[in-house]
């Protein structure tokens, strides 16, 4: 009889250790769900720009514009010289 008893112990003692770890778990998890929730609408600036939708549309356009400079820039830096002065014409 005594060991039943002490058995039952055990595994009140061991069911209560693993609610106790299952509890903290989830509670950590909710903990950081609420803070990032918290963070994200108290930071939140709003609308960037009025004009969303239209520079949206001409988003192509934008980066279009912005490899042919990268291309240029390029090409002028590959056409110096070692000082950094542009090559004599040949």
């Amino acid at each position: 009889m005594e060991d039943e008893e002490q058995i039952r112990k055990q595994s009140k003692e061991a069911g209560l250790k693993v609610l106790w770890a299952f509890l903290a778990f989830f509670g950590a998890i909710f903990s950081v769900n609420a803070y990032f929730a918290y963070e994200a609408i108290s930071t939140n600036p709003g609308v960037v720009a009025e004009n969303y939708y239209k520079i949206g549309l001409h988003y192509n356009d934008i980066l279009e514009k912005a490899r042919k400079l990268h291309h240029e820039q390029a090409q002028e830096h590959s056409n110096s010289g070692k000082d950094g002065q542009p090559a004599a014409d040949k």
